[in-house]
């Protein structure tokens, strides 16, 4: 679940530390440069404060929303009492910038992001991370630059699963509470091919899984490999557009040699097609609209006939987003944004489709206000 927002899990945590996936924002390929820092050492620091609305938190099929909204599930089956929530959100970050090195600037940056759920504390969850950025060349001209991050998420609240090994032993159907924590690693090699006006990033991403007791076989790494190319079309206007293209692989524990019945694998292919684009607007204080699309499949690779929910099943998972960014007085900026995301299963002609449990759509609205200032010496 929440893959794609997990690639930036919380819209703040890893993001902060590498890059956000919009096009024309610091440190991405069609971003805006940096400007060049003056002073030898600068301390930059970031805080923001997001309400966000949801409609749909475990992305639950449309199905399983009605069960949520009218109370008629068997006992267990959700913890959640409503399908949406309304989370509140503080992110902050706090960076260093110098030259350790003449001519090549050096960046570390800690992070921390904490989401508190309205209605439904049970998934409530914080993100922690840390980060290096280091410039290749003394040029400015065809800049390189190598980004290293890490990110730690302690606990997450996935939704209610059935536990086929003690339903098995006890004759009839278990369910528990599935949570996982996750640390990510992000590596990022960014290179320009024409000075602020085209450039392109390389990016590895291993993010391991753990889950709880009750569901070892999810335990998983996924191995990711994206390439980004972006920049200004336009020499006199800061018109950003930036695609990427991935694949990767989750590669789950799977079968456990201590359970009494086959285990299920969550393993799967994973491929992305991804386009953003921001669009400055004039004035005083200055602004952009930002967009991004996002296509994702996943393929699962289980080779267990059995398992009529995976066998030969693959995702395609469409997120598209909107939004606006505002700069205010006394170092403040407004961020606005409306996300969608749908999900569609889809099985070989001979399977009897599980859209039941699979099938999701989920909307998110989010308003922020974000703080930043800067001190050297």
């Amino acid at each position: 679940m929440r893959a794609l927002v997990l690639l930036r899990i919380a819209v703040f945590g890893a993001a902060w530390l590498t890059a956000t996936p919009m096009a024309a924002q610091s440190g991405g390929a069609g971003s805006d440069h940096p400007e060049a820092e003056a002073k030898k050492n600068v301390f930059s620091f970031d805080l923001m404060v997001q309400e966000r609305y949801d409609d749909n938190i475990l992305e639950l099929s449309q199905r399983d929303i009605d069960r949520v909204e009218s109370g008629n599930s068997t006992p267990g089956r959700f913890l959640i009492s409503t399908p949406d929530d309304f989370i509140t959100n503080l992110a902050g970050r706090a960076r260093w910038t110098g030259k350790p090195w003449s001519r090549r600037e050096t960046r570390i940056a800690v992070a921390a992001d904490a989401n508190w759920y309205a209605r439904n504390d049970i998934k409530n969850y914080e993100i922690y991370g840390a980060s290096i950025a280091q410039e290749l060349t003394a040029s400015k001209k065809h800049l390189a630059m190598l980004r290293l991050s890490v990110t730690y998420t302690p606990e997450f609240y996935d939704r209610q699963l059935t536990d086929d090994d003690a339903s098995f032993l006890a004759g009839h159907r278990i369910r528990e509470s599935s949570r996982w924590r996750e640390t990510n690693y992000f590596l990022a090699y960014d290179q320009d091919f024409i000075a602020d006006r085209f450039d392109g990033r390389l990016a590895l991403d291993h993010r391991r899984r753990n889950y709880n007791e009750f569901f070892p076989e999810r335990d998983n790494s996924r191995n990711t490999v994206a390439v980004t190319l972006g920049g200004h079309p336009f020499k006199s206007y800061r018109f950003g557009l930036q695609g990427t293209a991935g694949v990767g692989r989750l590669q789950a524990h799977a079968e456990l040699d201590s359970t009494p019945i086959p285990d299920d694998d969550i393993s799967y292919d994973w491929t992305l097609f991804g386009f953003s684009t921001a669009v400055p607007w004039p004035g005083g204080r200055g602004g952009r609209f930002e967009a991004e699309i996002n296509y994702e499949k996943r393929a699962y690779t289980t080779d267990n006939k059995f398992d009529l929910i995976r066998f030969g099943r693959h995702d395609d998972r469409l997120t598209w987003r909107a939004g606006i960014v505002q700069k205010l007085p006394v170092d403040l900026e407004l961020v606005a944004y409306y996300e969608r995301e749908t999900n569609d299963a889809n099985w070989p002609l001979f399977v009897i489709p599980s859209d039941d449990t699979t099938d999701y759509t989920a909307g998110r609205f989010s308003v922020a206000l974000r703080w930043r200032t800067s001190v050297g010496k």
